[in-house]
């Protein structure tokens, strides 16, 4: 089974590797017991020769290992404070459309041939009212309403907006 070793991992292994040999050296910790040096099956007591300890070398500074810095997170309050609107309510409703302006304005350029076909639908269901068809170059879904359409709408007293669906 394979397995992959974190840079952490990598590090530690490096570490025991290089430190082992030098442990290996150093020899049991503490004072020798009542056998001696050599243990129970060489020569004990203090008459018994002890030869010279070999060098022990020192063992590398211990290898300190950044950890990570914590990730700062920063909260913020999503409330808001709204800005006073004044509520106007609806438009009052026409009483009938004799001598009245109806705008048929496409906003979104498509569906032309349902949406032509209510300025004369209406205009032969009313026949005292003017009904105007109106198609914008941009539409307003792309924010191109000009400012000779928002005058042609202001000047109706209804508009019927299409859409291109």
């Amino acid at each position: 089974m394979k397995r992959k070793l974190s840079m952490f991992g990598v590090i530690c292994l490096a570490v025991m590797l290089v430190a082992m040999p030098f442990v290996a050296c150093t020899g049991p910790s503490g004072p020798p017991g009542p056998a001696g040096p050599a243990g129970p099956a060489g020569p004990a007591g203090p008459a018994a020769s002890t030869p010279a300890a070999a060098p022990v070398t020192p063992a590398p500074a211990p290898v300190v290992v950044p950890v990570p810095a914590e990730p700062v997170y920063t909260v913020l309050d999503p409330r808001s404070t709204p800005i006073p609107i004044e509520v106007q309510g609806i438009s009052p409703r026409l009483d009938t459309l004799e001598g009245k302006t109806v705008g048929v304005v496409n906003l979104h350029g498509g569906n032309e041939e349902a949406i032509e076909s209510v300025a004369p639908d209406l205009q032969a269901a009313v026949p005292g009212c003017n009904v105007v068809y109106l198609r914008t170059e941009g539409g307003m879904g792309a924010g191109l309403l000009t400012k000779a359409d928002w005058a042609f709408i202001e000047s109706c007293d209804a508009v019927i907006f299409g859409h291109n669906y």
